[in-house]
């Protein structure tokens, strides 16, 4: 019948569109196995491994602490604390400079009795023997001294500055890996009638 063959066609016609659907699909399908992709996975750069030399010391040496000076010619004392940073060059040598505050009172000349403030500004270098936790050192400052009379006899108050060289030997004891204690006793000249021994304590930092 008539409505027989239209359903027959209709059928015909789906799979006929069926199977061009499954051609295509699997000729997709056959192209993209086919086709290969590579992918090129950079490897990551590993970390680089941390340095093995022994970590480098601190650049930087700080003190402070406090020097007496006895007279010799003219009998009195001089005595200031004081504050030093330097630059390390390496282990055994360190330079650099300082100022301090303190007092006097001697008598001058062997004719009258003087006394004030003594502001020293001064260069200083040292040079440690050895790297032991116990170790000598060498020490020399060079700078000047500014003398701020208070009182005085026989003459007029006046403020001046005098030479001070203080050449010095001591013994440094590391405390711990950032403070050390030192002392060290020496020389100390300031012009001809103004010299003497000078005895230090101080600490590195």
């Amino acid at each position: 019948t008539v409505e027989r063959e239209d359903s027959m066609k209709r059928l015909w016609l789906l799979f006929t569109m069926l199977l061009c659907l499954h051609t295509a699909m699997a000729q997709q399908f056959k192209t993209s196995q086919g086709i290969t992709t590579v992918t090129v996975v950079k490897p990551k750069s590993e970390p680089k491994a941390p340095k093995t030399k022994k970590e480098k010391s601190q650049k930087i040496e700080q003190s402070s602490g406090i020097v007496i000076t006895a007279v010799l010619k003219s009998s009195g004392i001089i005595g200031n604390a004081y504050y030093t940073i330097g630059y390390k060059f390496n282990e055994n040598i360190v330079a650099g400079g300082g100022v301090g505050l303190g007092g006097y009172d001697y008598d001058d000349y062997d004719t009258c009795h003087s006394g004030g403030f003594i502001i020293p500004i001064y260069l200083n270098g040292r040079y440690y023997l050895g790297k032991n936790k116990f170790r000598p050192f060498l020490n020399l400052s060079i700078g000047t001294d500014v003398f701020l009379e208070t009182h005085r006899e026989a003459t007029k108050r006046s403020s001046y500055g005098l030479l001070d060289i203080n050449p010095s030997i001591g013994v440094c004891y590391k405390l711990n890996n950032k403070l050390d204690f030192f002392i060290p006793a020496g020389y100390r000249y300031f012009d001809y009638d103004c010299h003497g021994l000078s005895f230090n304590i101080g600490l590195n930092f």
